[in-house]
C-alpha cells in the first residue's frame, strides 16, 4: 500500500500537516524546510524518510539524526503519522528502517520525544522497544491576559542591586557566546539527565549560530562585563503560535537575588510585546524552585513530553 522514499520538497505540505496533527505547536512547510536544511547541515548523520500512498501522498515521516551534542553513538528519532494513516504499518515500517540506519552506523541508544497528549504514540514507541526514561512537566502561560503589574518592582530592584539585565536579538559575539558557554556547562551537571559528556564549545557554538533572524532573542543579566544569567526565548515559527522557553540558568554565587524571575519578566513583556499568544515551558519534576517561579508568573501546567530511549 505505501512504498518509503527520501523526502523531497514536494513533500513538505503534507509533512506539516502530519506534525500538525499531533504537534501542539503549528509548524508551515517553508520552515520545516529550513530546519531539514538545518538539521543535515549540523548532524553527521541525517535521515528522513516517508511513507507514500499510490496516489503521491506522504502519509507519515521518520527523521533520524546523530546529534554532535549529545554523546556519540546517541541517536534522536521523531515519526509521524497523518490521523487516517494510523494502525497500517506505515509507522512501524519507517521507524524500522531509521532504527537500521542509525545502527548500521554504530547508534548505541535511540531517543525521542512523545508529546504528553499522544497516548497512542506513547504506545507505539514502547510496542517498538522505547523504555521510559523520563516525564517532563510542561506549563504555558497565554499572553493576552497576563498583567505584569503586580511584578512591576521586580526587574527594578535587581537592576538597582547593580545588576544590568537587556534584552538582545540572538546569541551573537565570540565573548558572550563563551560565556553562555561556560554557564552552561556550569549548570548542565545539576541536570537529573546529565550523562558526563559536554560538547565542544566549536560544536555547541555552531548549533547556537545557526538560526535564522527572528527565531530567537535573549535576555542577559550582567555584573559589569561578567555574564551572570541568560534566558533565552524561541520565537514561534508559524502565525498563531507560541513561543518557547529555552535555556535559562543562574550563576550559583548569583541565586536568590530573584535575577531567574527578572529575566523571564522581560522575556515575557518582550513576546507580549510581539503579539505572541503564549509561551510554552518545560521542567524536570526534580526542579521545584523553577515550578514554583512559573506558578508565581502566571504558568498553568498542561501534559508534559515523555523522553523515551531504546539501547541497543
Amino acid at each position: 500500500m505505501y512504498t518509503y522514499r527520501t523526502v523531497i520538497p514536494e513533500d513538505y505540505p503534507d509533512i506539516a500537516r502530519i506534525r500538525n496533527s499531533y504537534r501542539p505547536e503549528p509548524v508551515t512547510a517553508e520552515v520545516l524546510k529550513l530546519y531539514a536544511e538545518r538539521e543535515r547541515q549540523l548532524s553527521e548523520h541525517h535521515l528522513h524518510l516517508v511513507a507514500v500512498t499510490p496516489s503521491g501522498e506522504a502519509a507519515g515521516e521518520v527523521v533520524a539524526v546523530q546529534d554532535v551534542e549529545s554523546p556519540p553513538g546517541e541517536w534522536f528519532v521523531t515519526f509521524g503519522v497523518a490521523p487516517e494513516h494510523r494502525r497500517r504499518g506505515a509507522g512501524r515500517e519507517l521507524y524500522h528502517r531509521a532504527e537500521a540506519f542509525a545502527r548500521e552506523r554504530g547508534a548505541r541508544s535511540i531517543r525521542a520525544i512523545v508529546e504528553g497528549s499522544q497516548e497512542e504514540a506513547f504506545w507505539f514507541a514502547l510496542e517498538m522497544g522505547f523504555k521510559l526514561e523520563r516525564q517532563r512537566l510542561e506549563a504555558v502561560l497565554h499572553l493576552p491576559d497576563w498583567d505584569g503589574a503586580r511584578f512591576g518592582k521586580q526587574v527594578a530592584s535587581v537592576r538597582a542591586s547593580g545588576i544590568r539585565i537587556v534584552s538582545l536579538p540572538a546569541l551573537s559575539g565570540e565573548d558572550l557566546l563563551h560565556q553562555v558557554y561556560d554557564l552552561e556547562m556550569e549548570t548542565l551537571e545539576e541536570a537529573p539527565f546529565f550523562s558526563g559528556f559536554r560538547p565542544a564549545y566549536e560544536i555547541w557554538a555552531r548549533e547556537h549560530t545557526s538560526l535564522w533572524p527572528g527565531e530567537q532573542f535573549c535576555t542577559v543579566a550582567t555584573d559589569g562585563e561578567r555574564l551572570v544569567g541568560v534566558s533565552i526565548i524561541y520565537l514561534p515559527p508559524a502565525s498563531g503560535g507560541g513561543a518557547r522557553q529555552g535555556f535559562t540558568a543562574v550563576r550559583r554565587a548569583y541565586r536568590g537575588r530573584g535575577i531567574a524571575v527578572a529575566l523571564k519578566l522581560v522575556n515575557i513583556k518582550e513576546c507580549k510585546a510581539r503579539g505572541v499568544d503564549h509561551i510554552r515551558t518545560t521542567t524536570d519534576p526534580e526542579n521545584q524552585a523553577v515550578q514554583v517561579m512559573n506558578l508565581r508568573l502566571g504558568f498553568r501546567p498542561v501534559p508534559g513530553p515523555r523522553l523515551v530511549v531504546k539501547h541497543f
